[in-house]
Parts: structure tokens; C-alpha cells; sequence
């Protein structure tokens, strides 16, 4: 038997003798091949490729190149000719439909021709020689710029739709050649940078207010352990807006199928009570919002590094995005001229995101889980002894964290002078009297910074044992 069903118990011989497998270790697999069989044949079998009908016009004369007119039924047209010289046949000329059937073999490209589409032009006589190689060649050629013909003018079409739909001076539409703006209150003339925090509960809400955030994002995962709280996002809002500030729900980095639920309906009680939008990590939960008629903020999971990822956001319709994080302050500053973006400055960032928990897998019970991570913290120690704290969220994930804290608090000048409309401090990983000692510091160094300031009054020191300044100065290349 080379496969087994659901249920089926399947006994895996070990090769070798050092190999020691505790009973109840988590088996994984790897591969699978019929699902890998049937992938490959999704794009191998030639019946579910969409082909697109062109015509052929081919010349030869004997002391000239090969010449061929390939043309689609969209009027892109290329001509090109051979580097091969056509010769005077010795002895066995090839024949007219010889040529035909050798050009009208378009494999497996995206294009297609029958022989009654191809004029084929002999002058001279049909005593010619094309060896079959240098017809493949020049067919080869030919169909090479015909697709890239296709894709130039695409792009054209599509700039000149781009130029036509913002070219209109009516009123809130902009001029292509200007930076877009992604937010209608953040204006890109006034040098005020918002403040935004990151928190997961009511507490942070109020010290986060309290310590002078413009912004604040509630929620995400709910990590396990003895801080974990679930909030009320119909009172968090009311106190937040009634201190003047905006409030976002923060969703999941990762919802599978199962989670989306979920997602739509805290989703839908943050349009129920009044939240100005949602911070969204992944395509299907901005998605999902943008059907709800939610505003949405990008987050870095999205991994915007350009400006042609901060277009394509902002013209799906996002108000404001998050940049990596892996960019630098002159890359950053280079961005910022094209729309309004975030950057984070301070928390403790995620390294990585897994299904597998390390700590069940190496504390937990032979049956199930234990959950010893609800009562004491883990980190893993590289080789040079730096720790990584581990979280567990309430789905089960392990999340990874940085060994060492970002802290720009003694570059916020710069990053100001940068040009980006918000900063954001990560405080969900640390408890809510911290994090508004935090927000402070950095409300401080926000309303004090101005172009002329070299550094902050206020240093990293003071606030971390261990701090970086991550990606900012050094970048990741």
C-alpha cells in the first residue's frame, strides 16, 4: 500500500538506530504527492491554457534572412528576420510545407496559429535550404517579442487609464504627477506626525491616552498568560473618542478559515460601534473589510518596500500604511513622497509566526497540551546568548520576539524630517504603566523635534537595558 486514508494507522519504519521517537511526538508531513501531482498538471496539461490565435507572414529568397510578420488578433504586430543567410538547395530543397508545419509549432506558449493563418512568400522559385534549427530559431524570436510586445502595451493602456481617471481637476481628485494623498485629514503640508499605540487592553487603552497618543490600535492575538484580557471594544471606543483620539481594531496577522468568522464579526462590531476602522496584516482580511465598507490601515506583515506596493494599497483603497520595518530612514524618506505611511519605532517586534508551539511540544503531556505557557514566561538562547521571548496566543501560535527592543526615540527628528504622517509604538508585549511611560517619552520628542534639532533630549538608555535601532541605519542588504 503506497497511501492511507483518514484513520488509518501507519506504521514508519526508522532507518536508523540513534534516531529516538517519544511516543505522542507530533508526526509532520512534508509532501504529498497526489495533491503535488494534480498542481503540476494544473499547469503542464496544454487543454486549460487560454491560447491566443495570431497570424503568420514568412518570406524567403535565396542571399537574404528568413523575414517573419507574427501579428495577434489585439494588433500587436513584430517583424524579424533570421541572421541566417537562406542557401541555394544542393540537392534536396526544402519545401514550402516544410517551412509551414515547422513554424506553425508554437509548443506550449500562449499563442497559436493553424497552418491555413500562416503566408508563406518563396521568391526566386522554391529552390531553396532552411535548416529545420534555424526556422525554430527565428519562430522563437519572433514569438518572444510578440509577448512582450503584449505586455508593453498593456502597461500603456493602463497608465494612460491611470492618467484619464486622475487627471480631472474636480474636486477631490488629484493630479497624476502629485503624491497621493492616503489620508483626508493627515495633510501632507502640515508637519505634524500623529502618535499611534498598539495595545491589547483597557488599561493600555487609558495609559496609552494618558501618555498622549493621537491613535490607538486595539487588539490582534490575544497572547495566553496572566496579563491576558479580553476588552470591550464598545467602551474602548467611547473613552477613546471621547478624549478626542481615533481608535482601530487590530486584527490577526494570520486567520485561517476556520478563524474568519471571527474576524468578520468583531470586524462588524467595530462598524457597530462607531471604530474608525481596522488595521488589517493580510489580503483576505482587507478583503473583507473593504466588502463591510470599513476604512482600512495596512499593516507591516504586508510588507510594503516600494512605492509601487504603496500605490497598489492606496488605490485598493487603504488609508494609511505600515512600511517594513526592514526599511531604511533614506529609503523611507524616498517612499513618504508618495503617499501617507506609518513606521514603527518602538516594541519588541516578531521575529517569527508558527503553528508549532515549542514549549508543548517539549513540556507538554503525552495526550494533549499541557498549557504550561498560562503560568511563566519561555525564550529560546542562540549560541551567543541573546534570549527571544516566546508568546502564545489563545489559537495556539507561537510568536517569536526580537531579543533586543526597537528604540528610535533619539531619531525621531530625522524620522519626522523623513516625511511620514505617523509613528507607531508597539506596547502589547509590555504592561500598560510601561507603555504609557513610553508614549510620553515619545509625545515629548514629537512635540520638541523640529528640522533644526540634531537628537532627542530623552535617550534609548533611559528606557531599555538593550535596545536597537534595528534596520533604520544599517538596512538589510
Amino acid at each position: 500500500m503506497d497511501h492511507a486514508g483518514i484513520g488509518m494507522v501507519v506504521d514508519i519504519p526508522l532507518t536508523s538506530s540513534d534516531v529516538q521517537v517519544r511516543a505522542g511526538s507530533a508526526v509532520y508531513k512534508t509532501f504529498d504527492k497526489p495533491l503535488m501531482d494534480s498542481l503540476r498538471s494544473s499547469f503542464t496539461s496544454p487543454a486549460s491554457l487560454r491560447r491566443i490565435p495570431v497570424t503568420i507572414t514568412a518570406e524567403a529568397a535565396v542571399g537574404s534572412p528568413i523575414g517573419l510578420r507574427i501579428e495577434d488578433n489585439d494588433n500587436n504586430a513584430v517583424y524579424v528576420h533570421s541572421e541566417y543567410v537562406i542557401e541555394r538547395a544542393v540537392s534536396r530543397p526544402t519545401t514550402g510545407e516544410e517551412i509551414v508545419r515547422q513554424l506553425a509549432k508554437l509548443g506550449n506558449t500562449v499563442f497559436e496559429v493553424s497552418e491555413s493563418d500562416i503566408d508563406l512568400r518563396i521568391e526566386g522559385g522554391g529552390d531553396i535550404f532552411i535548416p529545420v534549427s534555424q526556422l525554430n530559431r527565428v519562430r522563437s524570436d519572433a514569438v518572444s517579442r510578440l509577448a512582450d510586445a503584449r505586455i508593453a502595451g498593456w502597461r500603456r493602456s493602463a497608465r494612460a487609464r491611470h492618467r484619464h481617471e486622475r487627471s480631472a481637476d474636480s474636486a477631490g481628485t488629484l493630479r497624476a504627477a502629485e503624491p497621493r494623498a492616503l489620508v483626508a485629514d493627515i495633510s501632507r503640508s502640515s508637519p505634524a506626525v500623529l502618535l499611534a499605540v498598539s495595545v491589547s487592553s483597557m488599561d493600555g487603552v487609558r495609559s496609552a491616552i494618558a501618555g498622549g497618543a493621537d491613535v490607538i490600535y486595539l487588539g490582534g492575538e490575544r497572547y495566553r498568560g496572566e496579563d491576558a484580557e479580553a476588552f470591550d471594544l464598545e467602551t474602548a471606543t467611547r473613552y477613546v473618542h471621547q478624549s478626542g483620539r481615533r481608535i482601530y481594531l487590530n486584527t490577526p496577522r494570520i486567520a485561517s478559515d476556520s478563524q474568519m468568522r471571527g474576524v468578520a464579526d468583531a470586524m462588524s462590531g467595530a462598524r457597530r460601534f462607531g471604530a474608525d476602522g481596522v488595521l488589517v496584516s493580510n489580503h483576505g482580511v482587507f478583503r473583507l473589510a473593504e466588502e463591510m465598507g470599513l476604512d482600512r490601515i495596512v499593516d507591516s506583515p504586508l510588507n510594503v518596500f516600494n512605492r509601487m506596493s504603496l500605490q497598489f494599497w492606496a488605490e485598493h483603497g487603504a488609508g494609511l500604511v505600515t512600511l517594513s520595518p526592514e526599511l531604511t530612514l533614506a529609503e523611507i524618506r524616498e517612499i513618504a513622497k508618495y503617499g501617507a505611511v506609518e513606521c514603527i519605532v518602538h516594541g519588541r517586534l516578531p521575529l517569527m509566526e508558527s503553528e508549532h508551539c515549542v514549549v508543548g511540544g517539549v513540556l507538554g503531556g503525552s495526550g494533549s497540551c499541557t498549557a504550561r505557557c498560562e503560568n511563566c514566561g519561555f525564550e529560546l538562547v542562540d549560541e551567543k546568548g541573546y534570549a527571544f521571548p516566546l508568546q502564545m496566543d489563545m489559537d495556539c501560535r507561537m510568536h517569536l520576539l526580537n531579543s533586543s527592543e526597537l528604540c528610535m526615540l533619539d531619531h525621531i527628528p530625522a524620522i519626522v524630517r523623513s516625511g511620514v504622517s505617523s509613528i507607531r509604538i508597539e506596547a502589547r508585549a509590555v504592561d500598560s504603566e510601561r507603555a504609557g511611560a513610553i508614549t510620553r517619552l515619545y509625545r515629548a520628542a514629537l512635540d520638541g523635534c523640529s528640522a533644526r534639532d540634531s537628537k532627542s533630549q530623552s535617550m534609548c538608555k533611559g528606557i531599555t537595558r538593550e535596545y536597537t535601532t534595528g534596520y533604520y541605519r544599517r538596512g538589510v542588504l
